[in-house]
């Protein structure tokens, strides 16, 4: 029972971090690094390093291009500037993403997330009390 309890809540905080990252993500501009970095942080469940582990289908140790398109893709991103984003986490510019250009990337994604998830709040407690009232 409690490991049906665990999955139905680990499913329940995924589809909300998935409704909050819909609602952040329709407003302002972010570049495609942008939008797919906060895309996988609320609709990949797991840690960062649970989520690289995801996406690195073939257990390389390293993401590719290959790899970052079909992320894209299951996001529903655009994959018009993949080799763009390949070279926004390829710090070391070596053709591929390794778990710690990824750890970057997913915490910076994290942080933009969690600030324009702050941002949205405030636009809804007009009386900036730290609540949400419900007419």
């Amino acid at each position: 029972a409690s490991s049906k309890n665990a999955s139905s809540k680990k499913r329940s905080t995924t589809g909300f971090r998935a409704g909050i990252g819909r609602l952040v993500l329709g407003q302002g501009d972010l570049s495609s690094a942008q939008l797919a970095g906060m895309g996988v942080v609320t609709q990949i469940s797991g840690d960062v390093d649970a989520t690289f582990a995801q996406l690195d289908h073939e257990n390389r140790g390293f993401l590719d291009t290959k790899d970052l398109k079909q992320l894209l893709i299951d996001l529903g991103c655009e994959t018009d500037d993949i080799d763009g984003l390949r070279r926004q986490l390829d710090s070391n510019n070596d053709g591929s993403i390794d778990k710690t250009e990824f750890k970057v990337w997913y915490i910076q994604s994290e942080a933009r997330l969690k600030a324009e998830v702050r941002r949205v709040f405030e636009l809804f407690d007009v009386n900036r009390d730290g609540l949400v009232e419900v007419s």
